[in-house]
């Protein structure tokens, strides 16, 4: 029991931190008080309602792992905030599963503990700076202070830098809490189930269940599909939970691991800056949609196509 709520604890802690860091604080400008404190406080819960599924489940590959990721941008687009359903489809697409499923989850969370557990140096250092560029141009128009149809306000890079920082704070803070859950089993307790269930279905019922209905009933649909085909993906695992979460949980970092991640906003404040200086004034939000709105395309159809195939 215990060993259980530490387990959880943890996990809810460190889903919070990673997932709100990338989603928001690394995103755009925002208050850097306790209205961090409520983006984890709703993150965790979410995400880890979300990774309960998956280990209730026993989600056995990939395909049915990004379906998990899924299910979470579904929840966290559509029961604290109505953006799932103001412009459907393409805020299914963009929001849930190109922006939260594939950058926050896939990117954000899975690869860097894998890069992070058994990549090289130069490879971590690699990606690291790489990640910190790109985060850094892309900022520049979500970040501009201009109103619809105005002229360009830069933020000044000292503002841009501080958000950075705390926001790596918050994203290696995570990482750590999750590295410590890992030490546990994966198989979450059985009071959990209950728990965790009712916490987000009165979220939704009070928030966007009567505030949008009937387009509301679309988030209940999509769960049902996505924990159907994470159902069907672990049909044949006779472990009791999820060997995907198993290899996850088993990728921790390291201290020289992490310090590299400082590369991430140091190489993205670089990168703000250099723009800034320039008056660089890229339309970064639709480069990025051009090839992350395709890429979710293909992963949402290639991960359930190879589930549906391996039965």
């Amino acid at each position: 029991m215990a060993s259980a709520l530490i387990a959880m604890t943890l996990q809810v802690i460190g889903l919070g931190a990673v997932l709100a860091a990338i989603s928001e604080v690394w995103f755009y400008p925002v208050s850097l008080d306790a209205h961090v404190l409520w983006l984890c406080a709703f993150y965790g819960p979410l995400a880890y309602t979300a990774w309960f599924i998956m280990a209730q489940t026993r989600v056995r590959t990939w395909g049915g792992a990004f379906w998990g990721a899924c299910l979470f941008g579904f929840f966290v687009e559509g029961i604290p905030v109505p953006v799932l359903y103001e412009a459907i489809p393409f805020t299914i697409l963009w929001t849930s599963i190109s922006w939260h499923a594939l950058i926050s989850a896939a990117l954000g969370l899975w690869l860097f503990r894998k890069l992070m557990a058994r990549g090289r140096p130069l490879a971590q250092i690699t990606g690291c700076a790489l990640a910190g560029a790109y985060l850094g141009a892309w900022s520049v128009e979500l970040w501009s202070l201009r109103t619809d149809g105005g002229p360009w306000v830069w933020t000044s890079t000292n503002v841009f830098a501080v958000q950075m920082l705390a926001g790596w704070g918050m994203f290696v803070i995570g990482h750590l809490a999750l590295d410590g859950a890992a030490r546990f089993s994966v198989k979450p307790a059985r009071w959990e189930l209950p728990v965790f269930a009712a916490l987000t279905s009165v979220a939704f019922a009070v928030g966007m269940l009567i505030a949008v209905f009937p387009l509301s009933l679309i988030l209940p649909l999509l769960a049902a599909l996505a924990c159907w085909i994470m159902r069907r993906d672990g049909q044949s695992v006779q472990s009791p939970t999820s060997p995907v979460l198993v290899r996850l949980s088993n990728s921790r970092g390291s201290v020289p691991g992490y310090t590299v991640s400082a590369l991430i906003p140091l190489c993205a404040i670089l990168t703000y800056n250099v723009l800034n200086v320039n008056d660089i004034q890229l339309e970064s939000s639709a480069i990025h949609i051009m090839w992350a709105g395709p890429a979710g395309l293909v992963l949402v159809v290639w991960s359930m196509g190879r589930v549906l195939r391996s039965h």
